[in-house]
């Protein structure tokens, strides 16, 4: 699995609903939890599983995006991992 290739896809809890750009580090898409009926945006890393240094670098700029407060930067929730595709 790719990060390109998530339309359609479910990682934990999200379903990946469309691809909305890309980054150097991650690709932002559209994502629903269907339990709540929302829509959420969604940075997703590319299969990062078998380089500790890359996944850190991604999990330390969701935590880092985590504490911005801004009506202009997506609010991040959650950082996790699921068939070795790190999301947040």
């Amino acid at each position: 699995m790719t990060v390109d290739s998530l339309e359609g896809t479910r990682l934990k809890h999200f379903e990946v609903v469309r691809l909305l750009g890309r980054g150097g580090m991650a690709r932002c898409t559209t994502a629903t939890t269907p339990r709540w009926n929302a829509r959420w945006p969604s940075r997703s890393g590319a299969r990062t599983g078998h380089d500790p240094e890359v996944v850190e670098r991604f999990e330390r700029e969701a935590r880092a995006q985590a504490r911005l407060r801004h009506p202009n930067v997506a609010q991040i929730y959650f950082i996790g991992e699921d068939r070795g595709v790190h999301f947040s």
